[in-house]
């Protein structure tokens, strides 16, 4: 096989950066050009979440997922999916890590803790009830009214 001969000196023009280049592409079966236009699905890969099989197992056990379940949302990416799926189940082996993307999307969306979707939203106006606007931090409109449900709410507590 025949050695591949990079020069170890820096280049100084562009035809030598391009010749540098290309000679470490020489036999490789794509091109500089094919690497950066995938550039970013090589990025995708490199961030994707390294999830094993034995880590979809348990998590399959845990949440007691049928294997029926775990094919539904799979059927458009996988050409068998229900084979690919019984086999990370049960055949292969614990450190296999899982490559297909709708099987690992599965496995965040599971194990993610779920953010409530709608949060209370504050009043914009006083809590007093005299019905000023307020600005965005503010929960009174003036002292007067933070006085006012002070004394609010110091009142049940001297009747008791």
């Amino acid at each position: 096989m025949p050695r591949l001969h990079v020069s170890t000196i820096p280049p100084r023009t562009k035809e030598q950066i391009a010749a540098q280049i290309r000679a470490q592409f020489r036999y490789a079966r794509f091109s500089p050009q094919d690497y950066v236009r995938h550039w970013a699905f090589h990025r995708a890969i490199d961030l994707a979440p390294i999830i094993t099989a034995k880590q979809f197992r348990e998590l399959a056990k845990r949440r007691k997922c049928s294997e029926a379940f775990l094919v539904e949302p799979c059927k458009a990416e996988l050409d068998c999916p229900t084979q690919t799926i019984r086999w990370y189940l049960t055949q292969c082996r614990a450190e296999t890590i899982i490559s297909h993307c709708c099987l690992t999307d599965l496995y965040v969306k599971a194990t993610q803790p779920t953010v409530p979707t709608s949060t209370p939203k504050r009043s914009t106006h006083c809590a007093c009830g005299c019905g000023v606007a307020l600005r965005p931090k503010q929960r009174y409109a003036s002292d007067a009214c933070r006085m006012r449900m002070a004394r609010r709410s110091q009142t049940p507590q001297k009747m008791a």
